[in-house]
């Protein structure tokens, strides 16, 4: 028996068929802004496929939508030669990544920051350590003491959280973890490139 017509109507036995789903396969990633798609074929039948949505991702950060646009690059624009560069729209952190979000990519063990709740001080207006005050919530404050390289490990970790393509590279690989350690330092050959 095939499933010519895709019935799961078995009052006619001698042309229906009730079809041996597989399991649901991913077939396009869901990202923040697109829904994504997965798929499943009857065991009995490979040709006959189902489709369905996977709604789109609510994404960590919250997000805003900077329009396309031109813009001069270089030092004082247009004065001291600068390029015109053009851009296409492109979406961008609302606020300063927190503490929180900055752990959610990287680990809670991965949370650098100085002022991390882990600490029992806070700083006063002349920068002496004071006690902390242990009802404020420190997960919402900005993520601060991190260097570009982690900041380059954080984007593509959260891009590739999100389904969606990481953007930088070393030693053409985009993965994170075949990086290597983040260097300590200023001016690392491979990851300056």
């Amino acid at each position: 028996m095939s499933c010519d017509n895709g019935s799961t109507d078995v009052s006619n036995p001698t042309t229906a068929h009730v079809h041996k789903w597989g399991a649901w396969e991913e077939t396009t990633a869901a990202q923040d802004s697109v829904k994504g798609e997965e798929t499943r074929v009857c065991e009995d039948d490979k040709e006959h496929t189902e489709t369905r949505d996977i709604p789109q991702l609510k994404s960590l950060i919250t997000t805003v939508e900077v329009e396309a646009g031109k813009f001069i690059y270089g030092k004082n624009g247009a004065e001291a030669g600068g390029t015109l560069v053009e851009v296409q729209a492109f979406k961008m952190g609302k606020y300063l990544v927190t503490q929180e979000e900055w752990k959610a990519v990287m680990g809670a063990d991965k949370n650098l920051s100085y002022f991390d709740g882990e600490k029992a001080f806070d700083m006063d207006d002349d920068y002496n350590e004071i006690k902390a005050n242990p009802k404020f919530n420190r997960d919402n404050l900005p993520v601060e003491t991190v260097s570009w390289y982690d900041v380059l490990v954080f984007a593509n970790k959260l891009s590739m959280k999100e389904g969606l393509n990481p953007v930088y590279e070393i030693n053409g690989k985009t993965d994170p973890a075949e990086w290597g350690e983040v260097p300590t330092g200023a001016n690392d050959d491979d990851w300056d490139v």
